[in-house]
């Protein structure tokens, strides 16, 4: 079997942009999460006259931000780093391990790099 040609076609794929990066800068996001979660408990214990409103939507924020920093907490416990052609780590995505940031004509998506591969019978 020969090769003849292989063109690429760039994907997009339903994981968001928001949840890449490489195991650094995820632990960073994380760490921004928690202190962010952090300040919403002492706003309340330095304000014990919040309005039962407010402090039901902070409460609402809260538990999003403690559960996205879970999110992370828990990707990063069960996948390994990984690393380009030049052993530079690269950006992995939680929502979609196996997409990647892509630069197209269009701009930057999150995707996949389809391959067709033809040879001399097909």
């Amino acid at each position: 079997m020969t090769e003849r040609s292989a063109p690429g076609c760039k994907l997009k794929s339903n994981a968001s942009k928001e949840w890449s990066g490489t195991f650094d800068e995820l632990g960073r996001k994380k760490a921004k999460l928690e202190r962010a979660s952090k300040r919403i408990i002492e706003r309340h214990q330095a304000q014990d006259g919040l309005s039962e409103e407010l402090v039901t939507q902070d409460l609402k924020q809260k538990e999003k931000l403690d559960k996205s920093a879970d999110k992370i907490t828990a990707f990063l416990a069960t996948h390994e780093e990984k690393t380009g052609s030049k052993g530079k780590p690269v950006k992995s995505n939680i929502t979609d391990p196996d997409s990647a940031k892509m630069t197209t004509s269009k701009g930057t998506i999150q995707g996949y790099n389809g391959i067709a591969i033809n040879d001399d019978k097909h």
